[in-house]
């Protein structure tokens, strides 16, 4: 048996197809959204508190603070000639959290929790020495210089160089 549409008929088909294509391709759409993160930017300026000045040549490393309290290396970034390293962190800014993790002296610096996409400005390397000899005054340049750290017992367990 065959099945007739008058053209009316057949013009109120070819139309409704469309719209319901494209609602279909909508709501199809919306699913895949429901529950994605997006990458959010983090502009980090790595500055020397003693100078204020940003440095450059530094690999700072992203991590995700898991659940469980664990950390995740994400990327890792390069501070360009201002000091500033740029990131692209999944869910930040979302319930997501990070920390960077940078070595621009003697010893690994690690940030606060970080859990908004907006510029951070990192101050790192609190102490300026200079080592002078003790008669003179005159400057002593290229010295290796040991601190150390009083505990609250009276020891000095912590060494740095």
């Amino acid at each position: 048996m065959q099945h007739f549409q008058s053209p009316t008929t057949q013009a109120r088909s070819s139309r409704r197809a469309p719209g319901a294509a494209r609602r279909l391709c909508l709501l199809l759409l919306s699913f895949l959204l429901i529950g994605a993160t997006h990458a959010a930017e983090l502009p980090v300026e790595l500055i020397d508190h003693a100078s204020g000045n940003g440095m450059a040549g530094v690999r700072i490393a992203a991590y995700e603070t898991l659940a469980d309290g664990t950390q995740q290396w994400r990327t890792a970034q390069d501070t360009d000639a201002s000091g500033v390293a740029r990131f692209e962190l999944e869910g930040l800014g979302q319930g997501r959290t990070y920390v960077l993790k940078a070595r621009p002296f003697a010893h690994w610096l690690e940030t606060d929790p970080i859990t908004e996409a907006a510029w951070y400005g990192w101050h790192v390397g609190k102490l300026a020495i200079q080592v002078v000899d003790g008669k003179t005054g005159a400057p002593m340049p290229a010295r290796e210089v040991w601190l150390r750290e009083q505990a609250g017992d009276g020891s000095y367990p912590y060494v740095k160089n």
